[in-house]
């Protein structure tokens, strides 16, 4: 796996959704005193974590950029199977860098979160400063859950509305509720705070470029096989909502 496909991987999993059953834990930084003031205005360290069960897999991962590992007591957490006591990884951490405008190189790694802090949940400002208040941080500092099979159901929903051969309640004899996770989503950030409008990723079923849960828009899984991995060589992209496209290097 590639270094692009790897920063992809993780950012994903660490800020969109988890295809997972969840029970949540927290905890604060072993050494809060390493925190700078002068990083992500004074945000607290992360501390929130999930607990992801999957595939008969149980691993831990961190909205502050650590996985696999529970740092309450430094002994590994990826357990497969996942009832047994036996962790195929020891740990794991989001690494991102680049060049800044001037060229110099910058980097933030996580180092099992035990020498300062590097990531801080919630989206920066898009007007220049890259800046981020504590409340943001705050609100940020959680995993947003979803499935597929809820997206699977949704769009099948409003298939069903707009298709005058599908009788709703043959094919939804208990009628249909939207998902509470699909109305926390976050697909758009609050630009009046300089944010990005799109942030999560979504399929927008009315194509208004709106992220509403109640006119078929749902967390973005690729449903309908848009996405051929199997078969792609080259640089292409992911249609979300709009005319808004995310790059996948294949």
């Amino acid at each position: 796996m590639n270094m692009k496909k790897l920063i992809a991987l993780l950012t994903l999993i660490l800020f969109l959704s988890i295809q997972a059953d969840a029970m949540r834990y927290e905890w604060r930084d072993k050494d809060d005193s390493k925190q700078s003031a002068t990083k992500a205005a004074a945000c607290s360290p992360a501390t929130e974590l999930v607990l992801m069960q999957y595939n008969n897999v149980r691993a831990l991962i961190e909205t502050g950029g650590s996985m696999w590992q529970d740092r309450s007591t430094s002994r590994a957490f990826y357990r497969i199977p996942a009832e047994g006591n036996v962790s195929v990884i020891y740990a794991g951490a989001l690494w991102l860098g680049g060049y800044s405008p001037d060229q110099q190189l910058k980097l933030a790694a996580v180092t099992f979160r035990a020498n300062g802090n590097d990531f801080w949940p919630g989206p920066l400002t898009i007007d220049g400063n890259a800046e981020i208040e504590p409340e943001v941080c705050e609100e940020y500092d959680r995993f947003f859950l979803t499935e597929r099979q809820w997206s699977e159901q949704h769009r099948a929903w409003f298939d069903c509305q707009n298709d005058p051969l599908c009788n709703p309640l043959v094919e939804f004899p208990n009628g249909y509720v939207v998902p509470s996770e699909f109305y926390e989503y976050p697909a758009h950030g609050n630009t009046s705070l300089s944010q990005d409008y799109y942030l999560a990723p979504f399929y927008d079923y009315d194509g208004d470029g709106n992220y509403d849960p109640d006119s078929g828009d749902y967390p973005w899984y690729d449903l309908t096989g848009d996405v051929d991995c199997a078969n792609k060589s080259r640089e292409d992209t992911i249609p979300l909502f709009g005319d808004q496209k995310y790059v996948v290097d294949f």
